[in-house]
């Protein structure tokens, strides 16, 4: 009956809404009047938050259906359209006030905000949210009207909101979703400029892969690549501009694609510190191969100094679909001999590990391109690295070469 009481307030029928909810009433065992307590298992509490958002004139009254109101009770007039802040919130009291159970009194003023806010009566959702005794359920029912706010186009009421918000985490989740919903809406600049609001430089990265990716899934390029150079921090916009340089790989756009590879290798050139400038470099065999280059991959990864970082990078080379069998043998074998080699404990075991991380990394391409046995023996030199400190053996199938 529930649904009966719920689908008739809907369907603007409060007279019907009123009756059904009196019998609902009467059924559970007593009326839904001011005075009498609504058990916390009652879900009669929605009903009556969803009838108390019509107006004065439409609350769930006390008595049989089709009984006139008593002469002394007083007379509403008819409730103007949106209630007003301080009607929202004297009925969200009286209706808390029913409730018994804190976690029951949340639930019916949740649902009476969420009711005010389906209705379009933002202010009024704010002030009963307000009432909430539960931090993380105001929090999350506040972020709840950002969001509808945003999605309903009105994005300077959703980010006048979030601007309120005085934990940084909830204002920068807030400005993160205004900005995805700004970017979808076509609204470039608007999420840029949301995006960059948001304090937390982990939340905000993502939300800028976010934008990114989607720039790069509307094959709209420049936008994939204004976003990228927006990044603040160093690292997060070479990891950007890597994932533009693999889209314009893909999209067949080499040209352009060599070019920011191109550049990065030049910013990697400029720094003094021969260790940042590896790093630096691994990224630039990274962008190389992604660009669909790996012999210009390979010829940066020979000028690394650092073992470590050179392994990386050459185990990054043998990963790239470009680089053919008998070159990736090659590559991994010095990969795993150079790890090998490695005095110190530490920087072996991580040097393998990116040998290893490769060696699964082609298994799986060749499982996802039906070449099970080449997977197989990629597997198996796995176990044969592991057991035998270093040595790689790649059978001669996955080489193409004869044995």
């Amino acid at each position: 009956m529930l649904a009966d009481i719920i689908r008739a307030v809907a369907e603007g029928d409060p007279a019907r809404a009123r009756d059904l909810a009196a019998l609902y009433s009467r059924a559970r065992g007593g009326p839904l009047d001011g005075g009498a307590a609504v058990h916390d298992r009652n879900p009669a509490t929605d009903a009556m938050a969803r009838l108390g958002m019509l107006g004065p004139e439409h609350a769930v009254e006390a008595r049989a259906p089709g009984t006139p109101p008593d002469a002394t009770e007083p007379v509403d007039e008819p409730a103007a359209p949106g209630l007003a802040a301080g009607a929202a919130l004297d009925r969200a009291r009286r209706l808390a006030a029913t409730v018994r159970g804190p976690a029951a009194r949340r639930d019916a003023l949740v649902r009476l905000a969420r009711h005010a806010l389906a209705a379009g009566h933002v202010e009024e959702a704010r002030a009963v949210a307000a009432l909430i005794a539960d931090p993380g359920s105001e929090a999350e029912f506040r972020h709840e009207i950002i969001v509808t706010l945003a999605a309903r186009g009105d994005l300077g009421r959703a980010r006048s909101i979030a601007s309120e918000i005085g934990s940084v985490r909830y204002r920068d989740l807030a400005f993160a979703d205004i900005a995805r919903i700004a970017d979808a809406a076509g609204a470039l600049d608007e999420a840029d400029a949301d995006a960059a609001r948001i304090e937390d430089p982990n939340v905000r990265s993502l939300v800028q892969n976010e934008l990114l990716r989607g720039a790069v899934t509307r094959r709209d390029f420049d936008r994939a690549e204004a976003v990228a150079r927006s990044a603040a921090e160093p690292h997060v916009r070479t990891g950007l501009l890597l994932t533009v340089i693999c889209a314009l790989a893909d999209a067949g756009r080499r040209d352009a694609a060599l070019a920011l590879a191109g550049e990065l290798r030049d910013a990697a050139a400029r720094l003094g510190d021969p260790l940042d400038r590896d790093w630096a470099n691994l990224d630039v065999v990274t962008a190389i191969v992604g660009a669909g280059d790996p012999d210009g991959a390979l010829r940066t990864a020979e000028a690394i100094g650092d073992p470590v970082v050179r392994v990386g990078a050459l185990a990054e080379i043998a990963k790239a679909p470009a680089t053919g069998p008998p070159l990736v043998a090659r590559l991994l074998d010095r990969a795993a001999a150079l790890a090998e080699s490695l005095p110190g404990r530490a920087d072996r075991e991580a040097a393998l590990q990116s040998v290893i991380r490769a060696l699964f990394d082609i298994a799986a391409a060749a499982i996802r391109a039906g070449d099970v046995p080449r997977a197989e023996a990629h597997v198996r030199a796995v176990a044969d690295l592991r057991a035998r400190g270093g040595a790689l053996h790649l059978p001669a199938e996955t080489t193409g070469e004869p044995s």
